[in-house]
């Protein structure tokens, strides 16, 4: 994450000016430290990694730890 890189979107450096912290991804199973009006990052690079011009890893999403991201931020698991 570089939140002073002029071309950086959130997906590249996270939610910037909230207030958020930065976890990195976890396991199936793992905990964040989802808050009710706070703000979290989470760093998938060690999973969202792969990928071919022009998308890059953009299209690289069908893991288990980001699903486990979803349910858990939606309070689903």
């Amino acid at each position: 994450m570089n939140p002073s890189s002029r071309w950086g979107g959130i997906g590249a450096n996270g939610a910037q000016g909230v207030g958020a912290t930065l976890e990195a991804i976890r396991p199936v199973g793992g905990r964040y430290g989802f808050a009710p009006g706070a703000v979290l990052n989470v760093d998938a690079s060690e999973v969202v990694r792969n990928g071919r011009p022009p998308s890059g890893a953009h299209s690289d999403i069908v893991h288990p730890e980001v699903t486990w991201v979803v349910l858990a931020a939606g309070g689903l698991a």
